[in-house]
């Protein structure tokens, strides 16, 4: 046994940059002092989920302290709330007596090491004075109470004094230590460009590489303007245009020291002083030159790349699918050492499991520990440095686990480290793994911890697998009927014809086949609802079943489609007519003696064959239904032919000629995402028409068909995708796309050529050919286009299955890679029986002929489960991603967590209204609601990383608000939330001093009440979910404060919409009574105003500057008094910028765009869209009643229609108005008796180049345009 001293280190994410080098500098000094290190380290800081965190953790429930001499604590790293705490208690009570050193945190019990975080930053502001001669020089800092931050602080503060400098409040600022947080600063700073400060030091890379993206936005230059410098030297700061001149955090340094700081301690020994040697490293961005010849590219430290290797990250990486493809425990273990290579090389490699690693059902479920290990582990895997000798597979080597491993006690002539890390899924345990690098001073890489999260969710896989084979087993019986009607599925009717098979061939009879489809069913589920369509279904079976005989078989084929079989004398085909015409007869009898206003009906085929196996009776199903599909095209085709084409349809067939003469199509990309893990896994290119006019890809296709063009739709479509695929690798990498196809317009063999020399340069994944329409090919024409996709490496997906044409027939003849099941099929599935029974027929069917079932238009959390459930390959649908003109890399982190776990799990305080999320990051509406939670309050420790995920569901509504500590900063996701306030109280209460992101997901609700933002406070809405906000009251706000107060910095960069209805005597939609800073820069708004007085975006007493900048912005303006977009009393300036606004107004004294009361305003339009129709006594469209009111327009497109006794449409009603107008569509109706529709004075009107329409009480007004090009 070994008689070194051993050293316990706990910390985090082991491998992040910062621990990576205090690790090094510890294990470098440790060797040299000949001690062995075992460092148990959490995979990352801090999980998104409270089970995760749980899993994560546990690996710190392993450590047994009484194999150990010293232990460090690397606090700042274990960010997971209540894990250092509960660590503090286990060393008090279980090591009492040793030595203990805490990392970089203060701790009340311990004794601490701090990094060194003062020095770089003196020798950043030295180098900033003394060798460039700044001395204006501005500072910004992180989280303002954290213990970091002060020391940077003072190193800056320190600096200034030395030099004899100035430091006063206002040249310091604030941030989180995140990109964004150089936006407020720079912002503030712009608005006095006279007095910039010379440089300024910013406490990390991360926000100055923020400053330098601001400023680079207001044109300011960064060095030749000002100086920037950062700290912590990251490589986004390094590669930076301009390298960020910066320095290391002595991480080394303090390893170093930490491990003499131990060493003394056990020895006796005085206790060294802490000194860091800090270098800068000097990039650009402080202004000294040279950088350029310094700035070399990344060279790898071997001649061998991942790709040429097949490592982890290599596209030729299969070791997620060869783990799912096991069927036994003893083939699994071997799958995974065979790709252990992936992370060598490596001394020692040990996979550790839980003894119960054997049973799936304990594996998955309650049994499993949560907190700690079993007193003995199972050593399945355990790997030398020799990858191919040297590794080993046993079921047999056991040992305690109080132990952590044999080697720790073996003889060795060196000093080493063992690293223990969690082997984990979700909150359950299922071991450990231990990884050796020998005598050298290192530790993991991220592939390695990216490598045992693929093992551990492929166990889970493995045992729910292995689980589910038992209840497949029972369910078998269940297998062969379809839930709604009772009639038999393909797999049952397929089956129960063996028998008919049998008798037609002893008796060589013919069997008989009639396929029936249903009429009008979209029509009846689209009106009717789903339920009536289910009613009518129901009604067909049960009128087929009372027309056969016992001996005559049926089945349901499709969502509407029927098959019937029966035994035929030769040449008889009567048996099948007589079948279609009493069926017919039953359906008009419940026409005739219905009360419904749809009729029902049928199209039918009939063919029979000599029939010896099931796969002969298969193709006369095939053949039969064919003939019936081809009957109702025919008749379909019929019915548009006889179709009134109206004027309407030929304006829109003369835009769709100008639309595909002029490619005018684009697309947008949606994520079709992996049911197994929630990753992307493909994309469908969705068409998008480029015109003003609103037109759906439905009418464009129904005028192409007029047009006889269908095949231009197809050849644009492909090939425009192809382009965009092509023009975006990295976007597409590794991800295939699906384009939509309707394949009775295929390209001709020329334009094959070019689409394939295109195809085959593309770096996707691969092309998957999506077939969208209903026409049937021949089989000679399918078997030539399977050739050419197939051919070339493409793949088939049938669209709509359970929908007509897609149908059971068409799924055996193209044999497709993918089914996409109709959206029709999958709204409320989860409440609903017979169609679960109905898709999960479709999913044991694809799964059983190897085709992937994709789940489309899933729209609820619900829907996403119940899908999974049945066992969906893939999922696509709103609920997991819009489809976006930007290409999504990452889904939502909730949904994808949804995918795996179905729901979060969170811990409420009972016997108590309000729930306080001190430690806690998720939380449930409906479990809060369920214990009478009526207030949540969110609490988590100031300097933390905060991040609070807050989950309804939708059609829930909650009597709860939210409240926000006070200086509380990080994120808040906000998805499918309700809230409502009570009184005077807002829903959301974002309180004093908060710096917020707040996440919008899914469809939210605030009703009674408002989002409270003081002026404090910072508060920016990002996401692509929508929030519903309805006040009312006698003083009212949407988002803001109330009208005696101002609000705080709102910044709207969200992807969704805003909706806010107000009804009230006096309030504001956005903003506050006194005003505040509203930057509105992205994002949709519907604003409803209605009352005495109101707002919908502005203040009402102070004067405003906004700008509004990409948004699309509606408001219903129905207010007695105010300004729809402005100030009330006081000066407005107003930037609308690629902006579109549509603004309806009705009421007695408005202005829509300006001010109402105050000395004028200032209105700048460009690039935008603005579009208002107006009525009142005395409104006003753009302007003032009294002032100077200056309107430009650049660029622009505006239709003002104003009507009322003293109305306007642009200019002060004293007549000081001013319009100037660039290259703008400008179109002016004004009815009034003023007999005015712009009140200025002519020569103040310039007008220059574009289109000018004005037209006063009916008669048209000419105005001088100036041209000039």
């Amino acid at each position: 046994m070994s008689n070194r001293k051993r050293i316990c280190v706990i910390t985090a994410q082991v491998e992040e940059s910062t621990q990576n080098r205090f690790m090094q500098g510890f294990l470098k000094q440790a060797y040299d002092m000949n001690y062995d290190v075992c460092i148990f380290s959490m995979f990352l800081k801090y999980q998104d989920s409270t089970d995760r965190e749980v899993g994560d953790s546990n690996i710190y429930n392993l450590i047994n302290f009484n194999l150990f001499d010293a232990v460090v604590l690397c606090q700042d790293t274990i960010q997971t709330p209540g894990v250092v705490e509960k660590l503090e208690k286990r060393l008090q009570s279980e090591f009492a007596n040793g030595v203990v050193v805490v990392v970089d945190k203060e701790n009340n019990i311990f004794p601490t090491v701090m990094m060194d975080h003062y020095t770089p930053i003196v020798k950043l502001v030295d180098h900033l004075i003394e060798v460039h001669g700044h001395k204006n020089i501005y500072f910004l800092g992180g989280l303002k109470e954290h213990i970091h931050s002060k020391q940077r602080l003072a190193g800056y503060i320190d600096s200034m004094k030395a030099h004899n400098l100035p430091v006063t409040d206002d040249m310091i600022y604030y941030g989180t230590y995140w990109y964004d947080s150089g936006d407020y600063m720079v912002d503030e700073l712009v608005k006095d460009m006279e007095h910039l400060p010379d440089a300024i030091v910013c406490a990390n890379d991360c926000m100055a590489i923020g400053v330098c993206t601001a400023f680079d936005r207001y044109g300011i230059r960064v060095p030749e303007d000002i100086a920037v410098v950062g700290y912590d030297s990251i490589e986004d700061g390094r590669n930076s245009p301009v390298p960020i001149t910066s320095a290391d955090i002595p991480a080394d340094d303090c390893g170093h020291y930490c491990m003499k700081y131990i060493d003394a301690k056990l020895n006796g020994h005085d206790v060294p002083e802490f000194k860091s040697n800090v270098e800068l490293y000097i990039g650009g961005t402080c202004g000294c030159e040279g950088w350029e010849r310094e700035t070399v590219r990344i060279r790898r430290d071997k001649w061998e790349t991942d790709l040429s290797e097949t490592g982890f990250y290599s596209c030729f990486n299969n070791m997620a699918d060869d783990l799912v493809a096991q069927t036994s425990v003893e083939s699994f273990f071997d799958t995974v050492s065979e790709y252990v290579y992936q992370i060598r090389p490596f001394e020692s490699f040990h996979l550790c499991l839980n003894d119960y690693w054997r049973n799936p059902e304990v594996m998955t479920g309650d049994e499993a520990l949560r907190h700690g290990y079993t007193d003995h582990v199972y050593r399945l895997i355990k790997c030398g440095p020799d990858e191919k000798e040297e590794r080993h597979i046993r079921y047999d080597d056991v040992f305690e686990s109080a132990k952590l491993l044999p080697e720790l006690y073996e003889d060795r002539d060196y000093p080493t480290a063992f690293i223990f890390t969690p082997l984990f899924f979700q909150d359950r345990s299922f071991g450990y793994a231990v990884v050796n690098y020998g005598a050298e001073p290192r530790v993991y890489e991220d592939v390695y911890r990216s490598w045992i999260k693929t093992v551990a969710r492929d166990m889970e896989s493995f045992a729910r697998h292995q689980g589910l084979n038992v209840l497949l087993n029972k369910l078998e019986a269940d297998q062969i009927r379809d839930g709604l009607t009772g009639m038999y599925n393909y797999r049952g009717f397929i089956g129960r014809a063996n028998d008919m098979i049998s008798q037609a061939a002893e008796e060589k009879s013919e069997i008989l086949v009639l396929a029936v489809d249903l009429k009008n069913t979209r029509q009846i589920n689209s009106n009717y609802g789903r339920t009536e369509g289910d009613r009518v279904l129901s009604y067909v079976a049960q009128s087929i079943n009372e027309i056969l005989t016992p001996y005559e078989i049926s089945m349901r084929m499709g969502n509407d489609e029927f098959v019937i079989a029966t035994v035929a004398k030769s040449g008889d085909i009567s048996r099948g007519e007589y079948i279609a015409e009493e069926l017919k007869k039953k359906l008009e009898a419940a026409n005739s003696g219905g009360k419904d206003d749809y009729e029902l009906g049928i199209y039918y085929g009939c063919k029979k064959a000599l029939v010896k196996s099931s796969a002969e009776l298969e193709t006369l199903i095939n053949d039969t239904v064919n003939q019936k599909n081809r009957i109702k095209e025919q008749n379909n085709a019929k019915g548009r032919n006889k179709a009134t084409i109206t004027n309407r349809d030929l304006e829109r067939d003369e835009i769709v000629a100008m639309i595909l003469d002029n490619n005018m199509l684009t697309y947008h990309f949606q994520p079709i995402v992996s049911a197994r893990d929630g990753g992307i896994f493909a994309y469908e290119a969705l068409m998008r028409i480029l015109v003003p006019m609103r037109m759906s890809p439905p009418e464009l296709l129904e005028s192409a068909e007029r047009l006889n063009r269908l095949y231009d739709v197809e050849k644009l479509t492909l090939f425009n995708v192809v382009e965009i695929v092509a023009s975006n690798p990295e976007m597409f990498r590794g991800k295939k796309v699906f384009i939509n196809s309707m394949p009775g317009h295929m390209l001709n063999a020329q334009d094959r050529k070019e689409f394939l020399s295109k195809v085959k340069t593309l770096q996707c994944a691969g092309i998957v050919i999506e077939f969208t329409e209903g026409a049937e090919l021949s089989d000679a024409e399918l078997n030539d286009l399977e050739a050419f996709l197939r051919g070339n490496g493409m793949e088939i997906a049938i669209d709509d299955y359970g929908a007509g044409y897609s149908n059971v027939n068409n799924l055996l003849r193209y044999m497709p890679e993918y089914v996409k099941i109709d959206r029709m099929l999958l709204t409320g599935i989860d409440a609903d029986p017979h169609r679960q029974h109905f898709v999960k027929d479709i999913i044991e069917f694809t799964s059983t002929n190897d085709i992937k079932a994709l789940a489309e238009g899933v729209e609820t959390t619900k829907e996403m489960k119940t899908v999974i459930q049945l066992g969906a390959d893939l999922i696509q649908g709103y609920y997991t991603a819009h489809p976006n003109a930007e290409v999504v890399q990452l889904i939502s982190p909730q949904v994808v967590n949804e995918i795996v776990q179905y729901n979060q799990q969170e811990e409420v305080a009972e016997n108590s209204s309000i729930f306080v999320m001190e430690h806690e990051r998720n939380a449930s509406l409906l479990k809060l609601a369920s214990r009478g939670i009526r207030e949540i309050v969110v609490a988590q420790r100031a300097g933390g990383d905060n991040n609070v995920r807050i989950v309804g569901a939708q059609g829930f509504k909650s009597n709860m608000t939210l409240k926000i500590k006070d200086g509380f900063t990080g994120t808040i996701v906000l998805q499918n939330v309700s809230f409502s306030g009570d009184r005077d109280k807002p829903c959301i209460d974002c309180g004093e001093n908060t710096d917020l992101h707040i996440v919008l997901e899914g469809k939210n609700f605030c009703r009674n009440g408002g989002i409270k933002i003081p002026e404090s406070s910072r508060v920016t809405f990002i996401g692509d979910g929508d929030i519903m906000v309805r006040v009312n009251g006698n003083s009212y706000y949407g988002i803001g404060n109330d009208i005696h107060s101002k609000h705080g910095v709102m910044k709207f960069k969200q992807e969704g919409a805003i909706n806010i209805e107000t009804n009230g005597v006096n309030g504001v939609a956005i903003g506050a009574g006194l005003g505040g800073d509203i930057r509105i820069e992205k994002g949709r708004y519907d604003l409803y105003i209605n009352g005495e007085n109101g707002v919908a975006i502005g203040s009402i007493s102070t004067p405003v500057n906004l700008n509004l900048l990409q948004a699309d912005i509606d408001i219903t303006y129905e207010a007695a008094n105010g300004v729809a977009i402005g100030s009330v009393s006081q000066h407005a300036d107003i930037a609308i910028k690629n902006t579109s606004i549509s603004l309806r107004g009705s009421g007695n004294r408005y202005v829509a765009v300006g001010t109402l009361d105050g000395d004028g305003c200032s209105v700048d339009i460009s690039r935008a869209h603005v579009d208002m129709n107006l009525k009142g006594n005395s409104c006003i469209a753009m302007g003032s009643d009294h002032g100077i009111a200056d309107i430009r327009m650049t660029d622009a497109n505006s239709r003002l229609a104003v009507q009322g006794e003293a109305c306007f449409a642009l200019g002060s009603r004293d007549g000081t108005g001013m319009l100037s107008s660039n290259n703008a569509d400008l179109n002016v109706v004004v009815r009034n008796s003023l007999n005015i529709d712009i009140s200025a004075a002519e020569q103040d009107i310039r007008l220059v180049n574009g289109r000018y329409m004005f037209i006063l009480n009916n008669e048209n007004i000419e105005r001088k345009v100036v041209e000039r090009y």
